[in-house]
């Protein structure tokens, strides 16, 4: 403006303010309108409003353990607000001047005068209360407590009571209070009258069932409440001997002392006496056999002196184990005992311990089965027998036997002597291409190799183990070499050595490539493969055309068995006449019989023969196949299992999970399995447990 023209708020400029209700620093800003521009602030000061001071009428109080002092107003407020006056005050008895010192609304300012009140803060009055007067005799001095009431702050304020008294009557006790300044000590009720009561006593009674102890007896009882030093005599009766229901009866008496009340009540309680328990104990419960029977020794604990109970034992036992024996007890008609239900007292054999005595033969010759020492029990009970289970071996080699186990469950194997060290081996091994005896017998334990190149006959000892590996023998059919391709002298076995592959064939045509004698048996094992025939009418493996057939074994192997004209694979040879059986056989057994267990087999019957079993008019026993792969092929007129031609057999049994057999009959055969043409059989034919006739199926696969 030119600073002369008047201008107009509302039209010219417009002023606004900020911060200027509250005491302190405000803005005031003017702004210019229309013509004219800009803005101007300035600042300026809202100050706080003086207040009047009014003082409560209260200038006393009395004292309560916290801060005092007499109440302040603040007048001259405006409409609205709220102003709180802080006064100083004190806790403690005494004279004090209240100042008002401070405002809660900074709006506000405490005025020049009229800042200050004095007033007073005057003790407080408490009181006592007494509490328990009527005591019971305690056998000491006691008195009734007492306690101040009107305290505040957990203020310090001690009391002491006298007139403290030990004995039944009326007393007086009497209290001194010694408090701070700020309370005004009592002056009554600072005495107390309190008696002193009899103690009440009472019975509490001990067990009330008793067992019978052949004497005279009652319940327990004691007096509850008597104090040490004193003496209350208690006196119980009614005591019984006999089993039954009773009472009993208590007295008290406490001298000549009436410190005591005596019990009134409680004072008769029945009991029971009952039965007697007994026991049975076993004193002596653990023998060590010895082929004798025992029993334990037990006796009976519980019974009185004067009573009779008696006692029985059964039960005895001999053999390890652990047994229970029957005690029997009666007490006659004595009711006073309660006798123990189904009584019964254990008892423990245990297995003798027994020696080892080692055979002294620690060296063996390999036989495919296996060996090792021969361990005998000693100190075994007249009469017992006991067998020592070692392990052992098959193969060549050193080794150590251990006794594992004992047959007999009444012996225990000893801590020592368990081992015996023995050894495996090959007798010696015998090369056929260079032998020069024309009759060679193998011993047990010999290993047969390499080709027979003269026509030497060869044997094997009676009870020798021998074992093929890669044997070859090709017999001629010639009437100066009248012998099969190996001859078993007695009972043999052969192995066929693993891997190895073993020709065998007859010399003179009536003779086998095997030769199985009469009541001998033959058994081959082994996983070696084995071709056995003839060279001309005996069997692959079994007999001639000239004598009966013994017994042959199969466990193991790939074995193929060819007979000739008339024999079969495994089994008889051709016989020219039926032999006729002496009146000593009652049974086909004698003829031999055929078991197969193991192995891959396969036999091929000549014409007229069974591929297992009887030759042309032969006669063969049991055949029994439980293990192993067997394929058996008859000739013309023969079954594939059974008899041949004009033949005959006993049983034929076929079983084993494992087993698998195929049969296969000859041309013109009635059967696979049984009878062949002209053939019989005097037993059965049993496969997989099932009894059936002979079958026809020209090729039949069995298990």
């Amino acid at each position: 403006t030119d600073g002369e023209t008047p201008l107009t708020l509302g039209t010219d400029y417009t002023v606004s303010y900020s911060a200027n209700t509250n005491a302190g620093t405000a803005t005031v800003t003017i702004t210019g309108n229309g013509d004219y521009s800009g803005t101007v602030e300035k600042t300026f000061e809202v100050t706080p409003k003086e207040i009047t001071v009014s003082w409560g009428e209260q200038t006393s109080f009395v004292y309560n353990g916290t801060e005092q002092s007499p109440t302040a107003t603040a007048g001259n407020l405006v409409s609205g607000d709220e102003c709180t006056i802080t006064v100083s005050g004190a806790k403690d008895v005494g004279s004090y001047t209240a100042k008002a010192v401070d405002l809660s609304n900074s709006n506000y300012k405490l005025p020049s005068e009229n800042l200050e009140k004095t007033f007073e803060i005057t003790p407080k009055e408490i009181s006592i209360v007494w509490r328990g007067q009527t005591l019971f005799y305690s056998g000491t001095e006691q008195a009734p407590t007492v306690t101040a009431e009107g305290i505040v702050n957990n203020d310090d304020c001690t009391i002491t009571v006298s007139g403290a008294a030990k004995d039944i009557g009326p007393h007086t006790a009497t209290a001194t209070v010694f408090c701070n300044d700020n309370y005004k000590q009592p002056t009554e009720n600072l005495e107390k009258p309190f008696e002193i009561t009899q103690r009440e006593i009472s019975v509490a009674w001990g067990e009330l069932i008793l067992f019978y102890n052949g004497a005279e007896q009652v319940p327990t009882a004691t007096v509850e409440g008597v104090l040490d030093g004193d003496n209350c005599e208690l006196t119980v009766t009614g005591a019984q001997k006999n089993v039954g229901k009773h009472t009993a009866t208590v007295t008290v008496e406490c001298g000549d002392k009436d410190y005591y009340k005596l019990p009134t009540e409680n004072l008769e309680k029945p009991f029971e006496i009952t039965q007697r328990e007994i026991t049975i104990v076993g004193e002596q419960t653990s023998f060590t056999y010895d082929g004798a029977e025992h029993i334990p020794t037990v006796t009976l604990e519980g019974v009185l002196d004067g009573d009779n109970c008696e006692l029985t034992v059964t039960g005895a036992q001999k053999n390890v184990g652990k047994h229970t024996a029957t005690v029997t007890v009666e007490c006659g008609d004595i009711d006073y005992y309660k006798l123990p239900e189904n009584a019964g007292t254990p008892f423990e054999i245990t297995p003798k311990e027994i020696t080892i005595a080692w055979e002294e033969q620690t060296l063996f010759f390999y036989n495919g089965a296996e060996q090792a020492p021969t361990a005998t029990a000693e100190g075994l009970v007249n009469g017992d027998e006991c067998t020592i289970i070692v392990s052992g071996a098959k193969d060549v080699g050193t080794y150590t036997a251990t006794a594992t186990a004992l047959s007999n469950s009444n012996y225990k194997l000893p801590t020592e002597n368990l081992e015996k060290q023995f050894e495996i081996s090959i007798s010696k091994t015998t090369k056929l291409d260079n032998l020069s005896e024309k009759n060679y017998v193998a011993q047990n334990g010999e290993m047969l190799t390499g080709t027979l190149r003269y026509k030497h006959k060869i044997s094997i000892a009676d009870g020798a183990t021998v074992i093929l590996n890669g044997v070859k023998i090709d017999g001629e059919d010639d009437q100066n070499y009248i012998w099969a391709g190996i001859t078993c002298e007695g009972d043999c076995n052969i192995i066929l050595a693993e891997n190895s592959v073993n020709t065998v064939k007859g010399f003179y045509h009536g003779y086998p490539g095997i030769l199985v004698l009469k009541d001998k048996t033959l058994t081959i094992l082994g996983t070696g493969s084995l071709y056995a025939s003839s060279n001309g009418k005996g069997a692959g493996i079994g007999g001639s055309t000239y004598g009966l057939i013994g017994n042959i074994v199969i466990r193991g192997g790939n074995i193929t068995a060819s007979g000739g004209e008339g024999a079969a694979g495994i089994g008889c040879g051709n016989t020219k006449e039926s032999i006729e059986r002496p009146e000593n056989i009652d049974s086909f057994e004698s003829f031999g019989s055929i078991t197969i267990s193991g192995g891959t087999i396969t036999a091929i019957g000549g014409e007229g023969a069974a591929g297992i079993g009887g030759g042309r008019k032969g006669e063969i026993g049991n055949i029994t196949i439980s293990g192993g792969t067997v394929t058996a092929t008859g000739g013309k007129n023969a079954a594939g299992i059974g008899s041949g031609q004009d033949g005959a057999f006993d049983n034929i049994t076929i079983s084993g999970d494992n087993t698998k057999v195929t049969a296969i009959k000859g041309e013109d055969a009635p059967y696979s399995i049984g009878k062949s043409a002209f053939g019989s059989r005097t037993g059965k034919i049993t496969i997989g447990g099932i009894e059936t006739s002979d079958i026809e199926t020209s090729t039949g696969t069995f298990k």
